[in-house]
């Protein structure tokens, strides 16, 4: 009995074949599946990131631009301005017209401050209902010195 016993298995339990095919199939169908979706979830991240990202550099150079033109032309208001206030061939009282006329026509300009060569301040011209602004009753000698290096004093 006990040469029977151990040639004969337990019987467990047994798929047909037809169902071992049909998972077989499925896994190979689902595994590549899986795989690739994976593979594009992948591909969607990087894209999403990178857009994202030319996204926040193109705001940032947008930025960049209206900084860098709203400056310009606050640099170009208040350079009409002193060459107005020491243009010799206008008259004192028309120079000041002049330039209190362009302080309140330039849009990126509330007030402009006058100083002498020594850095001394004059007087302030502001556009009417603009904020008080204190102007320092000296200009630095660093400054001053700066302003003329770089052709921006008058």
């Amino acid at each position: 009995m006990s040469a029977s016993s151990s040639t004969t298995t337990q019987p467990g339990l047994r798929f047909p074949f037809r169902t071992k095919l049909t998972i077989a199939a499925s896994l190979l169908a689902v595994v590549p599946l899986v795989a690739l979706s994976v593979r594009l979830l992948d591909v969607a991240d990087t894209t999403v990131r990178t857009m994202s990202q030319e996204y926040q550099n193109a705001i940032a150079d947008d930025v960049a631009r209206t900084i860098d033109h709203t400056l310009g032309t606050a640099q170009d208001g208040l350079d009409a301005i002193g060459r107005t206030l020491t243009d010799a061939t206008i008259a004192s009282a028309d120079a000041v017209a002049l330039a209190r006329h362009l302080v309140s026509s330039n849009v990126n300009l509330d007030q402009a401050s006058i100083y002498d060569a020594r850095g001394a301040l004059i007087d302030t011209i502001r556009e009417e209902g603009a904020v008080r602004v204190a102007a320092p009753a000296r200009l630095d000698d660093a400054l001053r010195a700066a302003a003329d290096r770089d052709g921006l004093a008058t």
